[in-house]
Parts: structure tokens; sequence; C-alpha cells
């Protein structure tokens, strides 16, 4: 069977960092190793190639002058491309994250049965930060992604939560499949550092400024540990986020690090020698950085938001405060920094081999291409 995944994310990029090329990476791999023929198109003007030693194919899709511009255009070059491989070598099923919709127009044509998968819709983002402009003709794209989720042949959504509110918004039914996470084999419990871990884009979205205001306040009460802020920096109400967190802490600042980019190797480093990786988002689908740090071992502070609420079980294989508490999140800080927390990063890896371990995934995976195409 041939497989194929949009991406304007490239999972093979070194400057990848996002979720949607991290588990388009993650399936191509566990697809191919099952025996499947499997390719991805994405963005660039490179030559088109095949992964040494794989059957992994990789397609480029160049003449995009402005990254993003005309929506639609993208989604039609998108189609050509995808259609251009089809004609040659034969697509059996092709899947396209909502985002910016990218299988709009393979949505519309139907030539090849469309997955969709759910990452997290404009609208959404919207409601969360209504005063936050994205993208220009951001109601053109709300549209395009409601539309390529109506016409596909299935969703599919990695929690529960974020198929609930399509449901309730689109009226769309959406079938349950986690995120895939590799998880490494059973090794001796990392020795930590004197840390704190915050790993994502530097958005509101995402809780970073709570996040300020916590450490501020843990600051005061805990004399020793440093705090590591990981990811790039965006742009909220006209002014740069880590510039207000600078504002914020600016008592403590020599025990903020401010990180702007990692690549693979050094990203796991970092999160194995955190005390604790902390996950502050307003609103979350289901968060790799999440998925990679209860991978490692390590306990996770989130938010009780998204995906986080079917992700971690309060007090057991993590912990969870209520979305803005800024006072609980101070108090969950402290007292990690106080006290091994070795258990609870052990119950989050057997969580994730039990629910996210790839090969489970992509079991429940085949179960629906094979639904679709049979």
């Amino acid at each position: 069977m041939n497989i194929g995944f949009v991406s304007l994310e490239n999972p093979y990029s070194k400057n990848n960092n996002g979720g949607i090329g991290t588990y388009t990476g993650i399936m191509i791999k566990a697809l191919s190793d099952k025996g499947y023929n499997v390719c991805v198109f994405t963005i660039g003007n490179e030559k088109d190639y095949r992964i040494e030693n794989t059957n992994i194919f990789v397609y480029f899709i160049g003449n995009m002058h402005t990254k993003y511009s005309n929506y639609f255009e993208v989604s039609y070059l998108i189609y050509c491309k995808v259609m251009d491989v089809h004609l040659k070598y034969g697509i059996d099923i092709i899947e396209s994250p909502e985002w910016l919709a990218q299988g709009y127009v393979l949505a519309v044509e139907r030539k090849i049965p469309l997955i969709t998968r759910l990452h997290t819709p404009l609208f959404l983002l919207k409601k969360i930060t209504p005063n936050q402009v994205y993208y220009k003709e951001e109601e053109l794209i709300m549209k395009l992604e409601e539309q390529q989720c109506k016409r596909s042949s299935v969703v599919t959504t990695p929690s529960c939560s974020i198929g609930k509110i399509l449901g309730e918004e689109w009226g769309i039914n959406s079938i349950y499949i986690p995120n895939p996470i590799e998880v490494e084999s059973d090794k001796e419990y990392q020795e930590l550092s004197d840390y704190i871990l915050y790993m994502g884009r530097l958005e509101y979205r995402k809780g970073v400024l709570d996040f300020a205001y916590a450490i501020k306040d843990f600051f005061k009460m805990n004399k020793k540990t440093k705090v590591v802020i990981c990811g790039r920096d965006t742009i909220y109400m006209k002014k740069s986020i880590k510039k207000q967190i600078i504002e914020i802490c600016y008592e403590n600042l020599d025990r903020v690090i401010f990180i702007d980019h990692l690549s693979g190797e050094e990203k796991r480093t970092v999160i194995k020698k955190a005390i604790a990786v902390v996950l502050p988002s307003i609103w979350e689908n289901c968060s790799y950085v999440a998925l990679e740090s209860m991978s490692y071992g390590k306990t996770v502070i989130a938010s009780n938001s998204g995906g986080f609420i079917e992700m971690i079980n309060d007090g057991v294989d993590g912990y969870k405060f209520e979305v803005n508490n800024v006072r609980k999140l101070t108090y969950l800080l402290y007292d990690i920094s106080c006290r091994t927390i070795k258990d609870t990063g052990m119950a989050a890896k057997k969580k994730v081999m039990s629910v996210y371990d790839v090969k489970k995934v992509v079991k429940q995976y085949e179960e629906v291409i094979y639904k679709i195409i049979l």
C-alpha cells in the first residue's frame, strides 16, 4: 500500500520543531518499518528524493513565492503535486492536517481518500486569543478548514477534547487516535539537574506569561533552582513575549535561562536533565513536549485543559492546575523543588507506553485506513 502525508513542516528538516512535523515523521517511519511505501509532501524547492535504505519518499512543493500568502493557492499546489505523484506511482490514501486547510482541494476533488488530522484549527486559536491576528484572510482560512474536514473520508483526532469541540462547532464525528511516540528502552533514572523546564514557542496561548508570574513568586521561596525557557519568541499585543517575561522576572534574571532553538538530540538532553517540565497552556491539543518528557520519566506539570485532561492523572503520573491559576502553579513548582519526584515520572513513562507507544498507535491507524479503502 502507498500512503501519503501532507505536512508544510518538513519532518526531515533540522529546523523542524513543530508538532505536525514531529507527528508526521514518527508515523512515516513506523509505517515504513511495517513495509508500507510512504511519502511526504512538504514545502521546498529541492529535488524530490528517496531516503536511503528505506521506502520513504520526500516530495517538494515549490513555487510558493510568499509563505502562506494565498491559502487556496497553497492547497491547490499541494493537490497538483500529489496528483502528479499519484498518476506516476499511485497513492492509495493520503493524510493532511486541517491546519491552514492544506488538504482542502484534495478533499473537494476526492481523487484519493483523504484523512484529515486535527491539530488545532484556527477558529479555536481565535477563541483563545481574540485580539491576536495570526494570518491574512483569517475568515477564509477558517471556512476552508471546516470544509476540508467535512469533505474528508475520515477525520482523526489526537485528543478527545478537540474531537468534542469539533463535533459541537462543525457537527463532525472524529476518530480518536493518539499521537504516537517512540519510547526508549528502560534505563536508569536520569540524575536531575538544578532547573525546571518550559519548552515550546513563547506564545500567549501556551500560558508562558502565567508561568513568568509563577516563577517570579517561586524565586522568592526557592533561592537556588533555576528555570530554563526553551522556545522561539512570538509577538502578542504588538510586544515580544520574551521581553514581557524579562520584565516580569527582572529581579531574578540570573536564574532564568533562555534558549531559542535546539536540535533533536540537544532537546532530548535538556528534557532528561530537568527536575520537571511545565506546560501551562491555556489550551493544548496533544503536546509532544509532554509525551517526550513523560517517555523519559519526567514529571510534567500542566494546565487542566485540552488534551492534558486525558494525558495526565493528577498526582499519579504528573500534576495539573487550573488554567490561569498562578498561585497553584507557584505552589506546585515549590513542592517539586523540595522533594524527590521519581515515582510520578516512572508512572508517566508507563502511561506513555500503554497508550501512546507508536506500535500500538499504528495498529489503530491501520484499522482506520483499511476500513476506508476496502
